[in-house]
């Protein structure tokens, strides 16, 4: 026969159950919230490509995440994400001339460049720094 537990050992368990499931239902909580800016400041970076001509390729990224290829993308061209903070970067091979690319954090443009006449790459970056 198994003996029984003790009042003691009963109010143990009773609060070592609520205490765990605190701990078991929390910790991917905190996970979530601490990755990739989602308990700092988020940044809005947006990218754009614009011209006569469709380019040869665009290379990009976006802070925290790999460099991405698009051959012959439109020669309007578009892409945006949310990110923590870092540096993003923007890379237009053969541009036409008066092929522009920028870039805007929050809104804001921070670069700007212009192919000119036989210009291979065409080059756009910035960097979202937290303002806290």
């Amino acid at each position: 026969m198994s003996a029984r537990p003790s009042p003691a050992d009963r109010r143990g368990r009773r609060r070592l159950v609520p205490m765990l499931a605190a701990l078991l239902l929390g910790a991917p909580l905190v996970g979530l919230l601490s990755g990739c800016g989602l308990s700092g400041q988020v940044f809005t970076i947006e990218m754009h490509v614009d011209g006569p001509d469709q380019p040869s390729a665009i290379y990009y990224h976006f802070a925290g995440t790999e460099w991405v290829y698009e051959y012959q993308p439109a020669a309007s061209w578009r892409k945006a994400a949310n990110i923590g903070f870092g540096q993003s970067d923007l890379r237009v091979t053969d541009p036409a001339e008066g092929m522009e690319c920028t870039i805007s954090v929050n809104g804001v443009e921070v670069d700007r460049a212009v192919a000119a006449a036989g210009d291979e790459e065409l080059w756009c970056g910035a960097n979202a720094q937290s303002t806290d």
